[in-house]
């Protein structure tokens, strides 16, 4: 796959506000994640699977879901915070 490298502001553009992520050590439940901000919070009484109910109601592809995790995780200037560079981005 090869990596696309955008601006940090286009990349932004291309990310929702917040979504749900699945908890990478309780794959049951979720956790939220924010725009440009590192970290993520527990979303006590979410399961992964109504949280996925959650995002698919706010039209958050699962590319923008994927990044949103790595962006949280590593900074959102890294490849893999941008959508475009997910293993699920459908276009």
């Amino acid at each position: 796959m090869k990596i696309i490298e955008r601006d940090l502001i286009e990349v932004l553009n291309d990310l929702p506000e917040m979504c749900m992520a699945q908890d990478l050590y309780d794959e049951s439940k979720a956790t939220m994640v924010k725009k440009g901000v590192k970290g993520y919070w527990q979303m006590d009484g979410w399961t992964w699977k109504a949280a996925m109910q959650w995002n698919e109601r706010q039209g958050i592809s699962a590319a923008q879901i994927e990044a949103m995790q790595a962006g949280s995780m590593f900074g959102f200037d890294v490849p893999g915070a941008d959508p475009k560079n997910c293993e699920r981005e459908t276009t």
